[in-house]
């Protein structure tokens, strides 16, 4: 049998299947496995039978929207304020700091005594950090020491606690004088630094009911330790301890078991490194152990948002 003849004859018979079959083959192609002619399909598909097909066109795929991320609260800390000046009648101008936010009501007080051989100014840039967000800041004066030149200008009080006392009264008028219905009276925290530590168990059998939160830095375990009931009973409730010198951290933790002991809430914060001074980071880790101290959840919650 002659092939050529029947293959010639098959084609002829078949020509509709054969065209056909081209057709389906360019169909493929342009669907972006291959073309007849070797050519990437681009833009729109023509089809071999226009009148069986409409032209198609390639789909883009469709649009993802970005999911908008969630904004994470963060820590607030007060923006650095430089400490005015306040004339309290009677005494030496007192330095003051204004609350970092002004909410347009009375806002309560921090008052922080220094140490000896200090200024009131060095007490106040610290404790706006820590917690003006709370309030106003003061930081009574005291007497000059005699152991600086005027150029030092170096502080100290004298008298005890009844000539601390008095300044103090003095000059939370004097805030209230020039600032009238700006200041609150009630929710008062005494702090005190070095020597200011060692007066303030003193200073709340002299104001009971007046301070329900105080907070000692590097000095004063000692006169705490033995007011604890005195000062329980005169309504402390929240009691802050940072320090240190070696000998300081080293009792820490005997008056802080005490404390618990108690009923009162505490908190500490450890300066390892600083000497008889704040450590660089207390403006933070003091104002995290504030609202710690005050029952303020906004910056654990922050804090934990930031992990």
């Amino acid at each position: 049998m002659r092939t050529d003849t029947v293959d010639t004859q098959f084609f002829q018979r078949n020509e509709a299947l054969v065209a056909i079959t081209v057709s389906l083959l360019l169909t493929v192609g342009n669907s972006g496995c291959f073309s007849a002619d070797g050519r990437e399909p681009t833009g729109a598909i023509p089809q071999p039978n226009a009148g069986i097909m409409d032209t198609v066109q390639r789909r883009s795929p469709p649009e993802v929207k970005k999911v908008p991320e969630i904004e994470r609260p963060q820590p607030r800390f007060p923006v650095r304020q430089t400490p005015e000046s306040l004339t309290v009648p009677g005494f030496e101008p007192a330095a003051f700091v204004t609350p970092s936010e002004d909410t347009g009501q009375a806002r309560p007080v921090i008052i922080v005594l220094h140490g000896n051989f200090d200024r009131p100014e060095w007490q106040c840039e610290m404790w706006q950090e820590v917690g003006s967000w709370h309030g106003w800041i003061l930081c009574p004066r005291g007497v000059r020491t005699p152991f600086a030149t005027l150029a030092e200008d170096r502080w100290t009080y004298k008298g005890g606690a009844p000539a601390i006392s008095a300044e103090m009264i003095a000059a939370l008028d004097a805030l209230d004088a020039r600032f009238p219905g700006a200041v609150l009276r009630r929710g008062l925290i005494l702090v005190g630094f070095s020597l200011g530590a060692i007066r303030l168990p003193e200073l709340i059998r002299l104001h009971p009911d007046t301070f329900e939160t105080v907070f000692l830095i590097e000095g004063g375990l000692k006169q705490l330790e033995a007011g604890l009931p005195m000062m329980k009973k005169n309504g402390v409730k929240r009691i802050g301890l940072a320090m240190s010198t070696a000998g300081n951290r080293q009792n820490v933790s005997v008056v802080q078991n005490k404390i618990k002991r108690y009923g009162l809430r505490s908190v500490y914060v450890d300066m390892k490194g600083a000497g008889h001074n704040y450590r660089s980071d207390f403006g933070r880790t003091g104002n995290r152990a504030l609202h710690q101290l005050l029952d303020t959840v906004e910056m654990t919650q922050a804090a934990e948002a930031d992990k």
